[in-house]
């Protein structure tokens, strides 16, 4: 007997542009998205947020510390960031202030607290910044039942790139180990893997392939990253790529994907997950 896995789907950066939110809004009215991840600084975020509240799909901040937006007090090119923060070089009070901005803007344009938090650039693992969010966290909701996103990486097939498989775990070694051990210790779950990975500047292999290769090696609470958009600005750096994963997760093709191996797409909120 077939035993159906239930996975989580994600969309992140909701409120960047207008084109993202289109295609997000589509998708999780399509039945494609389990959770939509919101940069609360973009500018596209307020417009937006009521209709996304309006929706069934978990609902989560995507913490942000490395784009100029609406509101950054601190925003540092990535390679940088980690390096303060592996320095301790960080001021933990502009660090507090920050997730504090953030989450009062997604509190007050959603009109509840998140169902769960994210990075953008997986920020949220770093030192410094979990100590800060974790504890922000749990002073800000002490009876809210929040997830994190873990980016421990799941079985990764040996058919998808090999520079890929290592991003996945040159990300995870950044703080996955780190984070889900606070996560633990403070009552919080976090889905079980992570899948999604690959580089928007490099030739990788089509998307529907990639996902073909990630979900077969999915198990219950496994969460799949994605950036899907109808359309997007000219100086976006993901480009095409968000476009084509747009594209692919509203195909017939992925549907038949999820059927043939067996998938559920489900709120990581309505599982019990370990931390």
């Amino acid at each position: 007997m077939t035993v159906t896995t239930s996975i989580g789907i994600c969309a992140d950066d909701f409120g960047l542009e207008t084109g993202i939110n289109e295609g997000i809004l589509a998708l999780v009215a399509q039945g494609r998205l389990s959770a939509v991840s919101c940069l609360a600084q973009g500018q596209y975020f307020s417009r937006d947020s009521a209709a996304l509240a309006s929706m069934d799909v978990d609902i989560g901040l995507h913490l942000n510390f490395t784009e100029a937006l609406t509101g950054s007090d601190l925003s540092l090119p990535v390679p940088r960031l980690i390096l303060q923060a592996y320095s301790h070089a960080l001021s933990t009070a502009r660090i507090r202030a920050q997730i504090d901005q953030q989450l009062d803007r997604f509190d007050a344009l959603v009109g509840r607290s998140p169902d769960f938090v994210d990075g953008h650039e997986h920020v949220h693992q770093l030192p410094v910044i979990r100590d800060a969010l974790l504890t922000a966290l749990k002073h800000r909701y002490p009876k809210q039942a929040i997830w994190l996103r873990s980016t421990r990486p799941a079985r990764l097939s040996h058919a998808l790139p090999r520079a890929q498989r290592v991003k996945a775990h040159l990300i995870a070694a950044l703080g996955a180990k780190a984070l889900r051990s606070q996560a633990q210790q403070f009552g919080f779950q976090m889905n079980t893997d992570f899948v999604g990975v690959y580089d928007f500047s490099r030739p990788h292999p089509l998307y529907l392939k990639m996902l073909n290769d990630w979900l077969s090696q999915a198990s219950t609470g496994t969460l799949l990253m994605s950036h899907p958009a109808t359309g997007v600005d000219v100086a976006d750096r993901y480009g095409v790529d968000r476009v084509a994963e747009y594209q692919v997760l509203s195909s017939d093709g992925f549907a038949t994907l999820l059927g043939q191996l067996d998938l559920k797409i489900t709120r990581l909120s309505s599982l019990n997950l370990a931390a």
